[in-house]
């Protein structure tokens, strides 16, 4: 006795098939959420006088983080000029203290990356802050101090 094989069962399929296919086909795309772009570096420009002839101008950079889009630190680099009529060593020392709503945020020292004659300038060497973890704070008062050596 031979027995037939009923279509049904295929056709089943195929038809449920196509109507998984048609679903997921259909659904409405999965939007994407909107990417916050951080704002542009920001560059601060500043200037001061010290006593003896000396000035010094500076910027802070701040950044943010590539890694979280949220951490933010900051630069100060800037040049120091000598208007006095004696050599300043490279041993001078640059003060920075920055502070925020009468708190330090940090403190870091630095030199300048030569001697400077009189009437010269030189760069000092990079200030970097510390990551500030949830934005980029205001720094609203930097003192900024100079321990003069000078050479003979």
């Amino acid at each position: 006795m031979t027995r037939t094989r009923s279509l049904f069962s295929p056709i089943a399929a195929l038809l449920m098939l196509g109507t998984l296919l048609l679903a997921a086909c259909s659904s409405p795309p999965i939007p994407k959420l909107p990417v916050e772009t951080p704002p542009p570096p920001s560059l601060e420009q500043f200037q001061i006088q010290f006593e003896g002839g000396f000035s010094l101008d500076y910027q802070i950079k701040r950044t943010i983080s590539q890694s979280n889009q949220r951490s933010c630190f900051a630069f100060i680099t800037g040049t120091l000029n000598n208007q006095s009529q004696q050599t300043l060593s490279q041993q001078s020392v640059l003060d920075f203290i920055v502070m925020n709503q009468a708190k330090q945020l940090f403190r870091d020292i630095t030199n300048p990356v030569s001697h400077i004659a009189p009437g010269g300038r030189a760069a000092f060497v990079m200030v970097v802050s510390p990551v500030h973890r949830d934005g980029c704070p205001t720094y609203d008062k930097i003192n900024v101090s100079l321990r003069k050596v000078f050479l003979d």
